[in-house]
């Protein structure tokens, strides 16, 4: 049979599936403020280090969000939309 996970498990289950939909990126380089991020197809860009959420490490595959300006939080709730009606379908 399934196995049984507690709702904190399930929730991050069901958000690495959705970020897994969503672009890649690796950290290539942190080097004080800035980060070097490396797409699959080799495109190489740099941000701000203050931009992420969380701490970003040397090697660490990160999701990308991309929105055009004033249609960021519509970006991030999509994809809390989209987490919310995963849990509710389960």
């Amino acid at each position: 049979m399934g196995e049984d996970f507690s709702l904190h498990e399930l929730s991050l289950l069901i958000l690495c599936d959705l970020l897994n939909d969503m672009m890649k990126a690796t950290v290539t380089t942190i080097q004080d403020t800035k980060v070097k991020l490396t797409l699959p197809d080799g495109q190489i860009f740099v941000v701000p280090l203050s931009s992420f959420e969380g701490i970003p490490k040397e090697g660490m595959s990160v999701a990308l969000i991309l929105a055009v300006p004033g249609a960021d939080d519509a970006a991030r709730q999509r994809l809390s939309k989209d987490l919310l009606n995963e849990l509710m379908s389960d």
